[in-house]
């Protein structure tokens, strides 16, 4: 699976403690899929995604190659010529070619050119932050949010018009503006934190939650169990925790934190697939990645203990076993797409002979 095989190279490229800004690329803007399904598209995206600034890979992708020909475009151009999107463009490049010292090169006198245009200092901020800087980062990801207008009617004429030839509407914007707005805060959590404890991380980030503190992925007891949260924590968790944090890991592919905090929000849906995905990552973290929190380590053996519940049959109160008509329904459907799809194929079949036989 590519999966497996781009793990090699992942080891060498992953650095827990970077927080990176939006990766804004007006040629890529499907980076990844935000499938739900970590162990499906999701989790081979971020392995592919991780692998673009890899000097070399056990298996190539489609996309590793694309990043890999525009930088060497980029390096026969004039930057001093570029337009506004193409800036924005090499700019992403760069930073995922893992160059941010060249990115933030290009960008510097970009963002001062064009102040209005913010997502320029959002991959500004990126590149700092992968540069080692996060002061620099952190302050230039407050300006791109003073400068990042809350609403798409609050956007100039000009802005909008930008922003909707990159293919961005009202709700685009507004969820990359939220998902910026979280890694600010994620930012500013782990600048306040030591070297050491970024490194060596104990914990998720407490990325949300409330005036107390944030949550705590435990049940009504306080403790870790397969599928559940208690219900004043999955109270301070918004609606699109997972979205956000799935956009966070495909502009920093690296993040083990994050990824953990995926397995927790997975976990907490409760689901039996959800609760497989968590395990799967946790398993991923520790045996992969070799993360030693001692606290993941624990989770990580309490999902491998857990069994899926079997169904049981519904009965009524008698005992009468209860019929699911919805999977009947579902059922008969497909029976009869089946059946009409054969039918076709059979006339299809018999057609042709026809016709071969007229024509000899």
């Amino acid at each position: 699976m590519p999966w497996m095989r781009l793990s090699s190279v992942v080891a060498i490229l992953v650095c827990a403690g970077p927080v990176w800004a939006g990766v804004y690329n007006p040629a890529e803007l499907d980076e990844g899929p935000l499938d739900e399904v970590y162990v499906g598209k999701f989790g081979t995206t971020l392995k592919f995604l991780a692998s673009i600034g890899a000097p070399q890979v056990e298996v190539d992708s489609p996309i590793r190659r694309r990043y890999f020909f525009q930088e060497r475009m980029y390096d026969q151009l004039d930057p001093g010529k570029l337009s506004v999107e193409q800036k924005l463009h090499f700019s992403s490049v760069l930073i995922r070619r893992r160059r941010p010292g060249d990115a933030i090169g290009l960008l510097l006198p970009a963002t001062r050119q064009h102040p209005d245009v913010f997502l320029l200092q959002s991959n500004l901020a990126t590149a700092y932050d992968m540069n080692g800087d996060k002061t620099k980062a952190r302050e230039i990801m407050t300006d791109c949010l003073e400068t990042w207008p809350k609403e798409w009617h609050q956007l100039t004429d000009a802005q909008r018009e930008f922003h909707m030839h990159l293919g961005w509407n009202e709700g685009v914007f507004a969820f990359y503006r939220e998902v910026e707005a979280s890694y600010l805060k994620l930012l500013r959590l782990r600048t306040r934190e030591p070297k050491e404890a970024a490194a060596q991380f104990e914990a998720v980030d407490a990325l949300f939650g409330d005036d107390k503190g944030g949550v705590k992925f435990v049940n009504e007891a306080g403790e870790f169990e397969p599928g559940k949260i208690a219900k004043a924590e999955r109270a301070k968790l918004p609606r699109n925790a997972q979205a956000i944090v799935q956009q966070l890991l495909v502009w920093q592919p690296y993040d083990l934190r994050l990824q953990w905090l995926l397995g927790e929000l997975l976990n907490a849906k409760g689901s039996p697939s959800d609760i497989k995905a968590a395990r799967f990552i946790f398993d991923d973290l520790v045996f992969n990645e070799k993360v030693r929190a001692k606290e993941l380590m624990a989770r990580r053996l309490i999902l491998n203990n857990w069994v899926e519940p079997v169904q049981e049959t519904r009965r009524d109160d008698d005992g009468t076993q209860v019929m699911n008509w919805r999977a009947l329904a579902i059922s008969f459907a497909v029976g009869m797409m089946v059946a009409v799809f054969g039918h076709w194929q059979i006339r299809e079949i018999r057609r042709r002979r026809q016709t071969s036989t007229t024509g000899a």
